[in-house]
């Protein structure tokens, strides 16, 4: 994400927080979904910082989400 923001690639941004959204939700990761809403929201925008910001945050919830499964 940081990469394509760099490059100025809101295509790639609005495509992949389109695909994160879609995916999240049927696995139980609801904030993920909010987020990859904002990364497709911050892509369509075309504005770079708004686009850092949001990856920042995805990225955090990434590295510290736990996952537990329920049988």
């Amino acid at each position: 994400m940081e990469r394509a923001a760099q490059a100025g690639d809101f295509e790639y941004i609005r495509r992949l927080g389109h695909t994160l959204k879609g995916i999240s939700r049927p696995y139980g990761f609801d904030h993920l979904e909010g987020l990859s809403q904002r990364l497709e929201a911050a892509g369509e925008s075309e504005v770079v910082d708004h686009v850092r910001e949001v990856a920042a945050e995805i990225r955090a919830y990434v590295e510290n989400v736990k996952v537990v499964f329920d049988p």
